[in-house]
This record gives C-alpha cells, sequence and structure tokens, in this order.
C-alpha cells in the first residue's frame, strides 16, 4: 500500500496509507476530503493524488497557496518513491514498498509533470479592428455611430453634386450654342415644363 505521511508545522506527522489500486485521492481541509489537512495554508479542496500508468501524480485544483516541488509552484507533480513535496505550508511525503515499486515498473509511465503558469493579467480593452474577419460579429460604438453617419452623408452629398456636376457640363458642351445662350441647361431639360 502507498504510503504517504503528512507534516504539519509543529504537529505530529500524519502516516496514511491506501491500496495501489486507487484512484483518486482526495487532499484539502474539508471534512469530505480523502486526506484532511487542518492548516490555514491548505484550501478546502486543494489537491488530488490520481493514479496513472506507473504510478501517482499529485494535480493542484486550484488552490490558493498550491502545491511545490524543490520551492517551485507546480499544477502537476510526478510522484516519486521517497520524495517529500509541499502543499501550501505542510510536507508531503510519498513512500512505496519494494513490492509496489516492482508492481509499478511492469507499466508504463508518461511524465505529467509541469510547472504552474503565472495568472494572466487582463489586458486593457483593444480598439476593434478596421475591418473585422469574415463572419465576426461586427460591434458599433454608438457614440462613433452618429458622426460616422454625418460624415457618410456628407461624402454622399459631395459625390451625387460632383455626378450632377458632370453631367451637366456633358449636357452644355452636347447643346448647340444657340439653346445654351437662352437658358436651356440639364435641370431646365430635365425638369422643366415643356413649352
Amino acid at each position: 500500500m502507498p504510503r504517504i505521511c503528512i507534516t504539519a508545522p509543529g504537529r505530529t506527522p500524519q502516516p496514511y496509507r491506501f491500496p495501489l489500486d486507487t484512484e483518486t485521492v482526495k487532499i484539502g481541509r474539508s471534512a469530505g476530503s480523502d486526506v484532511v489537512i487542518d492548516h490555514s495554508s491548505v484550501s478546502s479542496n486543494h489537491c488530488e493524488m490520481r493514479r496513472v500508468g506507473g504510478g501517482y501524480v499529485l494535480a493542484d485544483c486550484d488552490s490558493t497557496n498550491g502545491i511545490r516541488m524543490d520551492d517551485d509552484l507546480m499544477e502537476v507533480i510526478d510522484l516519486k518513491d521517497g520524495e517529500d513535496y509541499e502543499i501550501g505550508d505542510v510536507l508531503f511525503n510519498y513512500t512505496l514498498s519494494e513490492e509496489e515499486q516492482e508492481a509499478l515498473a511492469d507499466e508504463k509511465f508518461r511524465k505529467h509533470q509541469k510547472k504552474k503558469l503565472p495568472k494572466k493579467q487582463t489586458p486593457p480593452a483593444a480598439a476593434p479592428a478596421a475591418f473585422p474577419r469574415p463572419g465576426a460579429p461586427v460591434v458599433v460604438n454608438q457614440q462613433s455611430g452618429a458622426r460616422d453617419f454625418a460624415i457618410f452623408l456628407a461624402f454622399a452629398l459631395l459625390a451625387a453634386g460632383a455626378f450632377w456636376l458632370g453631367l451637366a457640363d456633358s449636357h452644355r458642351s452636347a447643346t448647340k450654342t444657340e439653346d445654351a445662350r437662352y437658358g436651356r441647361s440639364l435641370w431646365a431639360d430635365s425638369f422643366g415644363k415643356e413649352k
């Protein structure tokens, strides 16, 4: 049976044993944990020992003070026989008998160990992209919406005026010189009453 020994500062070490085929051992301060550690540095649901091929790993359950190996904050630790680790400020020792080591040696072990990454800072809100990705929802800032519409309307009116002037110039050059002298224009030809 694998043995773990929990040693809280200033207290007597507490050994625990469990069968080698135990899948999960919950460790924390809450009474619902398999191994209850009554210490202020330990969260209610602090971590779990999980059975994997070839042994066990110790996995943090998003605790406040985390789990450590050699003073490094870890997310998952591959447990090794006779090694000491920390759960919060509590010492955690993992020990296997010779028979257990032989039984686990027949199983293939894959590394799970990884350091805990620092929590990401939330970056300040970025300005929306000028051209959204195809299929992405378009978010409109209502304050700039009225200003953008006014700019669009001004450009639309300028474009319509330029188009009209171009048509009028083209009409004037196509009209006979005498008709142009007597007030014939694109406007009069288009919207004026026929005489």
